[in-house]
């Protein structure tokens, strides 16, 4: 009690005398608007009240602890089996004593009750992938191996019991729970091969080596079908980051959008003329896009050759404000965005240029088509050499 009692007397007074000194240094004026109210839109931009920040701060320093660890400590407590890597849990039923996990836990007395066995078997193998989700949310190591094989051999132990209680049959619950951790580790991991000779050597031979192959091809051939990507791979992948046999997908892996935005320096103001564009493109060198930026360099439109051509060789239209040409871009892309969703984009839009900008809709430069074209194919030549 002491050490809490102290260590929240230190995360008040840290919360208190660390802001003031980060204000200080850091020279924080109250009087500039944040850009919730300069960039309000009701969506992404929105002022928060002052006690739902403070709720945040509070959850985001101090409410992973207490909340989570409450949830696990309460899980554990109700299931011993969970503590841990929950080797001991798939121990016992890998050498078909069930009785085991009922050891330290509420329900001991039960433990003889089958009824009772199979739902605790069922509730703990439940209750593991919240443990691990909670353990994982809360910045612990949550595992991936361990709790497959936890999984897989509760649920083959599951079953194994399910068919001796309800129907009178004796299936063997060791044999159920090999070829059930089997299963599942094939599944997410999209590893079979390794499954199989991995479970073969926990049973320290060879004689479910067929039912072992038939459960690894079945649980690899569905999770494929749903889902090609393993537990390990599928992050890499929704970040363009894999690197697969498809040389295709490859090249776009090493292709950076901030290696390939361009940008000659070339604005428009909204207050310009058509007379500006036209000393602008006499002393620059220039491509058929203008942006048309305001004084905070906000993305407010573009301008293309195509679209003032007819009037650029009368000068009698020079006069004209840029705004009459100017027209919304059809779409923008966001700093550090994929180039396989950027290509998409041009697709969808019909065009060979689009526009780069932050979050805060900063204009960045552009991107065209025909430099991604080149760019993919000088790394495919590398990647061919």
């Amino acid at each position: 009690m002491i050490t809490f009692t102290t260590a929240l007397v230190l995360l008040v007074l840290g919360y208190a005398v660390y802001g003031a000194f980060v204000e200080r240094v850091f020279g924080a004026d109250a009087s500039r608007k944040t850009p919730c109210y300069t960039m309000a839109d009701g969506v992404d931009y929105t002022p928060m009240p002052t006690w739902k920040v403070y709720l945040i701060q509070f959850l985001n320093i101090a409410g992973t602890g207490p909340i989570f660890g409450a949830i696990l400590g309460i899980l554990i407590f109700v299931f011993p089996p969970l503590y841990g890597e929950g080797y001991e849990g798939f121990t016992s039923l890998m050498h078909g004593n069930a009785q085991e996990l009922f050891n330290n836990s509420l329900f001991y007395r039960f433990r003889d009750i089958d009824w009772v066995i199979i739902l605790f078997v069922i509730a703990t193998m439940f209750f593991k992938v919240i443990a691990m989700s909670t353990t994982n949310a809360a910045g612990g190591v949550g595992g991936t191996f361990a709790p497959s094989l936890f999984v897989g051999a509760f649920t083959g132990a599951s079953l194994a019991l399910v068919c001796n209680t309800l129907f009178g049959w004796e299936v063997s619950i060791v044999s159920f729970t090999l070829v059930g951790m089997a299963g599942v580790m094939s599944g997410v991991m999209n590893a079979p091969l390794t499954s199989i000779f991995l479970i073969a050597e926990l049973s320290s031979g060879y004689g479910l080596f067929i039912p072992l192959m038939i459960t690894a091809c079945i649980a690899f051939a569905i999770d494929y079908y749903l889902d090609p990507d393993s537990i390990y791979t599928k992050q890499l992948r929704q970040n363009g980051e894999l690197i697969t046999h498809n040389k295709d997908e490859s090249v776009f892996v090493f292709l950076r959008l901030d290696d390939l935005i361009q940008d000659d320096g070339v604005y428009i103001h909204p207050s310009q003329t058509l007379g500006d564009i036209v000393q602008i493109m006499s002393r620059e060198r220039h491509d058929d896009y203008f942006p048309v930026l305001d004084n905070e360099k906000h993305l407010l439109g573009i301008v293309r050759l195509n679209d003032v051509r007819e009037d650029l060789f009368n000068p009698q239209k020079y006069g004209n404000p840029i705004t009459r040409y100017m027209l919304l871009s059809p779409d923008t892309i966001l700093q550090h965005e994929q180039i396989q969703s950027v290509l998409r984009r041009f697709d969808e839009n019909h065009v060979w240029v689009l526009p780069v900008v932050d979050k805060e809709k900063h204009y960045l430069g552009y991107i065209s088509k025909s430099r991604i074209m080149t760019a993919y194919r000088e790394q495919l030549v590398k990647i061919s050499q």
